[in-house]
């Protein structure tokens, strides 16, 4: 926060944009705060070929996300199935780290889980559609 005055609040986010703000609108909205606390979950989702052994793949992301020297081990790391979307199975990464590293690691954990799943043949895929065409 920069600056409270009697109509508007000055906001600058982490990435220096700033923001001016009608007090109004401030008492009547949730405002989110990202960096008040020491510690932050980090969920990165990769999306995997249905086809893909579930087990696997746990196992190759979890192994990748604990080589990032900057995640907490507790809560413990963990990789789970979370979701089976249209064309793909969904796994979600899940680690704590300090708030200060949360990009550091997103970023690391992006490149290098592509990689690892890459490098055990894991493939991602892309969207899908199958088309039937009935004729008369």
């Amino acid at each position: 926060m920069k600056n409270i005055g009697a109509f508007y609040t000055d906001l600058c986010t982490p990435d220096n944009r700033h923001i001016n703000l009608p007090n109004g609108s401030i008492t009547n909205t949730a405002i989110v705060n990202f960096t008040r606390e020491g510690t932050r979950r980090l969920d990165v989702v990769f999306s995997v070929a249905y086809q893909s052994d579930i087990d696997l793949v746990q196992r190759t992301l979890l192994e990748m996300a604990l080589k990032n020297e900057l995640l907490l081990s507790e809560p413990a790391p963990m990789v789970k199935l979370n979701e089976y979307a249209d064309s793909s199975l969904k796994f979600v990464v899940r680690i704590w780290c300090k708030t200060a590293d949360y990009w550091t690691i997103y970023f690391d954990l992006m490149d290098r889980g592509k990689r690892a799943l890459d490098a055990v043949g894991v493939s991602i895929p892309y969207p899908q559609m199958d088309v039937h065409v009935k004729q008369d």
